[in-house]
């Protein structure tokens, strides 16, 4: 009797050690997450600004793969308060819980950038994050570059003889399921869920018109 006595006390004991173990464990993970979700580029007294034209449809519905459709957020534009946020929209479609959150100085608009890891192996959103801003504004963006270059970032395309330094900042960082090295002498971006386009460079990196031209000669 008194064996069983014990051995049920022990067994008492170890219940309760899993239950506070667990809750230690829980709160843990928690206090890491919400840690997470708090945690901004850039100082708060250092300007920030975007490092390309960024498009979107919907605010709460911005994707690091920047399919170019919608609306454009210019290169340069002022930005604040970004920060790593849960994801209010896209999750039906595959996005990550974590996206991160900006609001623009002019207008004082909040928007929300979604990420679906199966476009960007090896990159999370906290690296978009970091990425998509910058303390450049649009002329120090834009040093060095031609006019034509300047002028095609303006309407966030892609012309004859670009850099690949003006063509991250017309289209940012193509998605990296498709273009894993920026060293590679093509870069995939996408209009759309359906539809992608192909960017080609020389071998001075300079952008070069496809087999298939545009209906303007200039435009890639």
């Amino acid at each position: 009797m008194k064996n069983r006595t014990t051995s049920t006390k022990i067994k008492t004991g170890m219940n309760l050690f899993c239950v506070f173990y667990s809750a230690f464990v829980f709160l843990s993970v928690c206090t890491h997450v919400y840690a997470s979700e708090s945690q901004t580029v850039l100082p708060a007294k250092v300007k920030k600004y975007t490092a390309q034209n960024l498009w979107y449809e919907k605010p709460r519905s911005l994707w690091c793969i920047n399919y170019q459709k919608g609306n454009i957020i210019p290169a340069g534009t002022e930005v604040r308060d970004v920060q790593l946020t849960r994801a209010v929209a896209g999750r039906k479609s595959g996005a990550d819980k974590l996206s991160f959150s900006f609001i623009t100085v002019k207008d004082n608009r909040k928007y929300w950038v979604n990420i679906k890891r199966k476009f960007h192996p090896g990159k999370t959103i906290h690296d978009y994050m970091q990425t998509t801003f910058t303390e450049r504004n649009f002329d120090e963006l834009t040093i060095g570059m031609t006019e034509k270059e300047i002028d095609a970032i303006k309407q966030g395309v892609v012309v004859k003889g670009m850099s690949k330094k003006a063509v991250l900042v017309s289209c940012g960082l193509p998605p990296e399921h498709r273009t894993p090295s920026l060293e590679s002498n093509i870069w995939f971006y996408w209009k759309n869920i359906f539809k992608s386009k192909a960017i080609h460079f020389d071998k001075n990196n300079r952008a070069i018109p496809l087999p298939v031209k545009n209906s303007d000669p200039d435009i890639l």
